[in-house]
């Protein structure tokens, strides 16, 4: 039996939220409910001065790599649907 996950590159992600939009579409999901959660990282002071802050894509219990669309040779739609 195969396994599957997500490789999430967190340097790209703008914190657009369309995963969690397009997560919550494809499986179904209520309000309040994720199947991805985008959680976000900070603004923090660097020592030279500036600001960063990171967005941080992580699945959830509910997140079940989209496997109907997986097995019909898709990609997850949160993937799918991803600008970064």
């Amino acid at each position: 039996m195969a396994t599957y996950g997500l490789m999430i590159d967190n340097e790209y992600c703008t914190g657009c939220h369309t995963c969690e939009i397009a997560c919550r579409n494809e499986l179904g999901l209520p309000q309040g409910q994720w199947g991805i959660k985008l959680l976000e990282m900070g603004p923090w002071r660097k020592p030279d001065g500036t600001w960063e802050g990171k967005y941080v894509p992580v699945p959830t219990t509910s997140c079940n790599l989209c496997e109907g669309r997986v097995a019909a040779g898709g990609e997850p739609s949160c993937a799918l649907h991803c600008l970064a």
